[in-house]
């Protein structure tokens, strides 16, 4: 971590959205807020990704909602969407997709199977 900045999946539980912010800015990216869905808690905080080549939006989830605990979630150009989450805090994922990917608070990827999160195999 570079002053405080995450740069890998790995060090970003914790973080800040500003600290997210200012990573992609490093890199050269523009950011620009997005506002709330409609039907969402609104708790989300989330940034539109301009000149970046991998990433599209970085959001930063505080809790509440639809998925009951704190995330962070990156999407990519490619349509992948990988979440950061707390596998101990009651993460609920909704229905999982072929494009999400989800990662624990040390960047292990993780499975939901049976209801619980286990390690990714």
């Amino acid at each position: 971590m570079q002053a405080g900045i995450p740069r890998s999946l790995d060090k970003v539980w914790g973080s800040s959205i500003d600290d997210l912010v200012q990573a992609y800015k490093m890199d050269g990216a523009k950011l620009v807020p997005k506002p709330p869905k409609p039907g969402t808690s609104g708790n989300a905080q989330v940034f539109t990704v301009e000149g970046h080549p991998a990433v599209k939006e970085v959001q930063y989830h505080s809790g509440a909602g639809r998925h009951d605990a704190e995330y962070y979630k990156f999407t990519y150009k490619d349509g992948t969407e990988v979440r950061v989450i707390d596998s101990s805090a009651g993460f609920k994922p909704g229905t999982i997709t072929k494009y999400q990917q989800y990662y624990d608070k040390q960047g292990n990827r993780l499975k939901y199977e049976a209801g619980q999160w286990k390690a990714w195999r």
